[in-house]
């Protein structure tokens, strides 16, 4: 890898220095790993807290309205491949949560 660097003309221009120095500390730090492993921590604190607000808003009939339009939001934004199995999912626990 060294021999290909040292043969492009600009090398020693700073800009490519700090790039070089900058994809160092990117793998030096893991960051892939790191950014793999928060993504995982959101995607897993996410899924209850949607629960909840579901349960929450089903509680309310007067907002049955919103809860449909709160869904489709949902399974448009997060869930767009498996959103049909999600959402049965989803209205059978939050019809058997408000009871």
């Amino acid at each position: 890898m060294q021999k290909w660097v040292d043969k492009l003309p600009f090398r020693h221009a700073r800009w490519f220095e700090i790039l070089v120095l900058l994809i160092k500390r990117f793998e030096q730090d893991r960051c892939r790993d790191v950014a793999g492993s928060l993504t995982y921590t959101t995607m897993l604190s996410i899924v209850p807290m949607l629960t909840v607000f579901i349960v929450i808003v089903s509680s309310i009939p007067a907002l049955a309205d919103a809860r449909n339009q709160i869904q489709a939001k949902i399974y448009d934004y997060l869930l767009p491949s498996s959103s049909a199995q999600v959402s049965a999912y989803l209205t059978d626990f939050a019809q058997k949560s408000s009871t």
